[in-house]
């Protein structure tokens, strides 16, 4: 119930930042406020208490993003306390992201390898990626030596897993499926 809470909620921020043309600096705002609670667990926690009144909730939103962000995610912030969905607050700021990179012919992509990239083998990555997706892609390198060799791409749900580890696992199933059938 709470990823179609936050969708609904996301979709309605969406359109109004769009109508106001503050796609960014929503999106820029949110992302600030999600890693204030990642990072502080307990305002989080304050934000979540069903002890902790409404009043309080809206006055510590108040006191702590008052110029941090834009006045349109504090007005948000403050619909989703008075309704009760603070601990939406995160899930918003994570599919509001993705639509805004969907808006702007983006996609972030993770890229899995077992070494650090050079700049020019990222850049070069990301070009064939932009090309394939027909969308700009952006890249997060995550070294997982665990790989061997090779890279592993996710994009969302999806993934291309072009790794020695992955090669190897594609091969012990298919010894396995085999010894199985005989």
């Amino acid at each position: 119930m709470s990823s179609a809470v936050a969708r609904r909620y996301t979709r309605g921020l969406f359109a109004v930042a769009q109508a106001h043309e503050k796609v960014e600096a929503v999106d820029a705002g949110l992302a600030t406020v999600a890693q204030a609670l990642q990072d502080n667990p307990r305002f989080q926690a304050l934000l979540e208490s069903p002890v902790v009144s409404e009043a309080d909730k809206q006055r510590m939103l108040a006191e702590v993003f008052a110029f941090a962000v834009d006045p349109l995610v504090q007005r948000f912030l403050r619909l989703l306390v008075s309704r009760g969905r603070s601990d939406q607050i995160r899930a918003v700021a994570a599919a509001f992201h993705d639509l805004a990179e969907a808006a702007a012919g983006r996609v972030e992509v993770t890229v899995e390898s077992a070494f650090p990239l050079a700049d020019a083998e990222l850049q070069a990555l990301q070009e064939r990626l932009s090309a394939a997706l027909h969308r700009q892609a952006r890249a997060q390198v995550v070294v997982n030596p665990e790989l061997m060799a090779g890279v592993r791409i996710r994009l969302g749900h999806r993934v291309l897993d072009a790794t020695v580890l992955g090669a190897l696992h594609q091969f012990e199933q298919r010894m396995a499926n085999r010894s199985a059938g005989a």
